[in-house]
């Protein structure tokens, strides 16, 4: 029998962010958060989703656009993705079973799927993998007693024969789900085909060290994870401090490059200075970060992502409202959309933030990166860099697999924060564990 510590770790060894540090980009994007039920047109689309996914990330991200409730049309695709030789592939459909109701997952779940679970899944040689496949177990079978291998292999002898699916309930009304081309795979595939660009714009005055290194922590899992959905992926960075430390308070460090290795060099060797006065010369930051002079591409998703523990000065902040909004609206002087023939159609620019405290994220800094980050389409959250937990070593995994999580809702949209949260939950669990090649091991 397994130790009950593993049952109560089975969804996840990884803390989430917390929701009251995440805001919205708006009440919208509050109200349009994750899936209801999946009927069999949506779960359908998804499994040819599956079928198309080109890298295991994808094909992941589409095995948690499944939701709490799907159709049994979904079963093949899933046993698929069990039998799958990539083990990322394989643990990510079982993340997909344990999210799905229970009450689902008996109708949804075909004999294919349950000998899988008994036959392949319960032998993989890792406890908490044991552990997670008996818990999708325990709720197909509520009733039974097994508790080990053994116990369930014996079970499942006895039942296959006779096992049958329970019948599915059409969703209708307020129970269906909204339409699959808005879910978190569709944003993904959205990325892998128009490639995606990331300027870093950070904060370098003396209160920010703390954030700058787990920045640098987390760079590669992010670069990883993000390079895997999209394949076209540049990153850059800039730096500001205020008027008075640095030349116009701001500067451009690595146009963007895919050679993400440089970037990392230069983040993990920023050093922090000066400050003084609470606001920071943010605007001037932003501007360089949206100059031309970064190298952007017009057809590529791009994203600037705002990171500080300090307002922009008063007098500056409506110009950078105005900077972020024009960007947005009509980047390269143009409207997003245009047709650019062979070269593709132009995207805009989306501008998101990143609020840092080492305790609280000041109301002064949210507001004023929160309305950047609104009328340039982008989302915000709060990041707070001191952790409660005294080993130095789990609290820097935990900043580290939190900052990877929020960057990522930042690029998809926090809508989808839950799938993402999700996503890379299991990706540091099993990399921690083995299962996964981490980035710097990878070819």
């Amino acid at each position: 029998m397994l130790p009950t510590l593993l049952l109560a770790l089975a969804p996840t060894t990884f803390p989430a962010p917390s929701t009251s540090s995440v805001t919205p980009t708006s009440a919208r994007e509050d109200q349009d958060q994750h899936v209801i039920r999946l009927d069999e047109l949506q779960t359908t689309s998804l499994g040819g989703q599956f079928q198309r996914a080109p890298h295991w990330s994808m094909a992941s991200l589409v095995l948690l656009s499944l939701g709490p409730d799907w159709h049994p049309s979904g079963s093949p695709f899933v046993l698929e993705a069990l039998e799958s030789p990539d083990a990322r592939i394989r643990a990510y459909a079982l993340e997909a079973l344990l999210r799905t109701d229970p009450k689902a997952l008996r109708a949804a779940a075909s004999t294919g799927v349950v000998e899988n679970l008994v036959a392949a899944q319960l032998v993989v040689e890792d406890e908490l993998w044991q552990a997670k496949t008996m818990q999708i177990l325990s709720g197909l079978f509520p009733k039974s007693k097994a508790n080990d291998t053994a116990g369930w292999t014996q079970h499942w002898e006895e039942l296959q024969r006779t096992f049958t699916p329970e019948e599915w309930e059409e969703p209708t009304g307020k129970d269906r789900a909204r339409s699959s081309s808005q879910s978190v795979a569709q944003r993904a595939m959205d990325l892998y085909t128009s490639g995606l660009e990331v300027a870093i714009c950070i904060d370098t005055t003396s209160s920010m060290q703390a954030m700058i290194d787990t920045c640098a922590i987390a760079f590669d899992d992010v670069v990883y994870l993000l390079s895997a959905v999209a394949p076209e992926f540049k990153i850059g960075l800039v730096h500001y401090k205020d008027e008075g430390s640095n030349p116009k308070g701001g500067a451009i460090l690595s146009k963007l490059s895919n050679k993400t290795g440089s970037v990392r060099r230069k983040l993990s060797s920023l050093k922090v200075k000066g400050g003084g006065d609470i606001p920071e010369a943010v605007v001037d930051g932003l501007e360089k970060a949206l100059s031309k002079r970064m190298g952007w591409s017009e057809t590529a998703c791009k994203l600037v992502l705002l990171v500080g523990d300090a307002p922009p000065h008063k007098e500056d902040r409506q110009r950078g409202v105005d900077l972020a909004k024009a960007a947005h609206e009509e980047p390269f002087g143009k409207k997003p959309g245009e047709d650019l023939g062979s070269r593709g159609k132009v995207r805009p620019f989306v501008v998101a933030g990143i609020g840092v405290g080492s305790i609280l994220v000041s109301q002064d800094t949210r507001d004023a990166f929160h309305q950047m980050a609104d009328v340039a389409g982008g989302s915000y959250i709060d990041f707070v860099t001191t952790r409660r937990e005294k080993d130095p070593e789990v609290a820097a995994r935990q900043l580290r697999a939190e900052l990877t999580s929020g960057i990522l809702e930042l690029v998809f949209g926090s809508r989808f924060r839950e799938e993402l949260t999700v996503f890379v939950n299991v990706y540091f669990t099993w990399t921690e564990r083995g299962l996964f090649v981490a980035p710097e091991d990878e070819d």
